[in-house]
């Protein structure tokens, strides 16, 4: 290790920290993830970055929370910046629990990624909620028209 490397310090120092100075020593594009469960389905918060780098680790949590066949509510509070990446895993997540008869809402979306997911229309195919108990209040009742 150099520093010539993408995620590395100049001059060999290691992975490139964010926040710069100490104030935020975590790796950089970090995403973590949470899983727990309430009222039968799953719930998955979501904090740091959901970008090209972190769409498989996200895709492995997203399987385990729905194994068992439950619905997901996907808490992003903790989300800092998505990308295309990101966008296509949430739009192709919906897909595929529609096709197998659950859901999946997001929730505690932060103003600036709601942003993002208005300008590309995600708002209209996956429900969001302000909070995760409006979630999932609303995967108590079955969907419109059935």
């Amino acid at each position: 290790m150099n520093g010539d490397e993408p995620g590395e310090m100049p001059g060999g120092g290691g992975p490139a920290l964010a926040g710069g100075a100490g104030f935020n020593d975590r790796p950089a594009n970090m995403l973590i993830c949470a899983l727990a469960a309430r009222d039968g389905n799953a719930i998955l918060s979501v904090s740091g970055e959901l970008d090209l780098a972190a769409g498989p680790a996200f895709l492995g949590y997203l399987k385990r929370a729905s194994d068992g066949g439950a619905h997901v509510v996907l808490d992003l509070s903790g989300l800092r910046y998505i990308d295309s990446t990101g966008i296509n895993a949430l739009l192709n997540a919906h897909a595929k629990f529609a096709r197998t008869g659950r859901r999946i809402a997001l929730a505690a979306v932060p103003p600036t990624i709601r942003r993002i997911l208005g300008v590309v229309a995600v708002e209209d195919v996956i429900p969001v909620f302000p909070t995760v108990e409006a979630a999932l209040e609303s995967l108590r009742n079955p969907p419109n028209g059935q």
